[in-house]
């Protein structure tokens, strides 16, 4: 089989995220939920002194198949091996 790749623009309104946190859950109609969560860190002032208050921002969920799961785990799986031979663990 021939390995094609086919253009795939992106939406006005696109924007990426530098994911700090994952939640999966399993969906009751059997599909998995993946809630993605950027850094929300922030300054606070006290008095005189400033800290830095932990903070995560919910950026959005993907609600996908198990067929897309399995398709995103085998990618990440292969991802990995390659990130590991390049640069260790």
């Amino acid at each position: 089989m021939e390995n094609r790749t086919l253009p795939i623009g992106k939406a006005d309104d696109f924007f990426e995220v530098f994911v700090v946190d994952l939640m999966i859950t399993r969906e009751c109609d059997c599909a998995f939920k993946i809630d993605i969560f950027e850094d929300g860190h922030f300054i606070e002032k006290e008095g005189d002194k400033l800290r830095r208050v932990e903070s995560s921002i919910h950026r959005g969920s993907l609600i996908i198949t198990p067929k897309n799961a399995k398709k995103m785990l085998n990618a990440l799986k292969k991802a990995i091996e390659i990130t590991t031979e390049e640069y260790g663990k």
